[in-house]
């Protein structure tokens, strides 16, 4: 199976931490790109402690104030996968696909079509389009990132 191949490579996450009862705030002026990896550490606690809707709330507020200041990097790329792993272990595969393929174009601008990052994200999507019952799909987007992962190893051969 698809997913299963996969989800080997997908975070383990053994730690019990809680949440934080912080509440989560829009985006301001005031917030600065420092306030980005506090609010990220956050959600990243939320996530760790399951509350996935709350992990998203927290990726959602440091994603906008990566946007706001105009930085697309690999930050931006990594809070993306989160949101959209958050929604696939939520059973959200519809918006798990939609925030995946918004990453997949960040992660094609950041390292291109022949990186191993592009071919993890293409890898997870197959996985989260297996679950939303897509299986062609899923079977296209596997083949694409096996072929790219083939070729790096042909290069380091």
């Amino acid at each position: 199976m698809v997913c299963g191949l996969f989800l080997v490579f997908a975070l383990a996450i053994t730690s019990s931490c809680t949440p934080s009862q912080k509440r989560i705030k829009e985006v301001n002026e005031s917030d600065r790109l420092e306030d980005y990896e506090t609010i990220a550490d956050e959600g990243w606690d939320a996530y760790k402690g399951k509350d996935y809707k709350k992990a998203i709330s927290y990726f959602e507020r440091a994603k906008k104030i990566l946007e706001h200041k105009e930085v697309v990097n690999k930050d931006y790329s990594s809070i993306l996968y989160r949101i959209a792993y958050c929604y696939y272990l939520l059973g959200n595969y519809s918006e798990a696909i939609k925030v995946g393929n918004q990453d997949l174009d960040v992660t094609r601008n950041l390292w291109g079509e022949k990186s191993d990052e592009y071919a993890s994200s293409l890898a997870d999507l197959a996985c989260w389009y297996s679950k939303f019952g897509d299986n062609n799909k899923a079977i296209e987007i596997a083949h694409q990132s096996l072929e790219i992962r083939r070729e790096i190893l042909t290069l380091l051969i």
